[in-house]
């Protein structure tokens, strides 16, 4: 890890030295295991392993709802971010729970190769491979699934505490879809402007 003012730049030959730590850390490997309502806290002691040592982390909240209409009460999961080179590197302790929700486990286990036993059940990868295992892991076609990078996991929970209800049009993330469908467009025209589609 290279310095920087007061935090660490990480770089490529970084990578297996956060595995390592992670994979070393009974909370986040328990975690793992049995992820359910986990991802928070999973998440929360990464935020800390690494605080430690001044690196700098960005956390995704990620949201999912039924396609109703009346559907504001979102699924939602939590991952890291590790910017390495320039690179965003996810990291997502309980990826496992998003496989267990899907119908067809059996293809997404082989999608998401979960099962290797060096990185049990965490996923490790560039921002737009965990976008691809999580299209694959929800199922897009039946969901609205949107994404948001916050400089803070706390921010992250904060702004998901503060609604009761939160509709797909009151949350102003990016879409996790290629292409989203017309029907989620039409709820966020008023947010254009603040929505780019992935």
């Amino acid at each position: 890890m290279r310095k920087k003012t007061n935090q660490y730049t990480l770089v490529a030959n970084d990578i297996e030295t956060i595995k390592r730590k992670i994979n070393n850390n009974n909370n986040i490997v328990a975690a793992s295991k049995n992820p359910k309502d986990q991802c928070y806290s999973a998440c929360t002691y990464i935020y800390q392993l690494f605080k430690k040592e001044n690196v700098k982390l960005t956390f995704i909240l990620l949201l999912y709802w039924e396609k109703k209409a009346n559907d504001d009460v979102p699924m939602d999961h939590y991952v890291a971010v590790f910017d390495i080179d320039g690179y965003q590197f996810v990291v997502d302790p309980t990826i496992k729970q998003m496989v267990d929700k899907s119908k067809h486990v059996k293809n997404i286990l082989n999608i998401l190769n979960i099962t290797k036993p060096n990185d049990k059940n965490i996923f490790y990868g560039e921002i737009e491979q965990w976008k691809k295992k999580m299209r694959h892991a929800i199922g897009s076609s039946k969901h609205t699934i949107r994404y948001r990078e916050f400089e803070t996991l706390r921010l992250a929970k904060i702004t998901l505490d503060n609604h009761d209800h939160l509709s797909p049009e009151k949350f102003s993330g990016k879409s996790l879809k290629r292409n989203p469908l017309l029907s989620e467009r039409s709820w966020f025209n008023s947010l254009t402007d603040k929505v780019t589609g992935v």
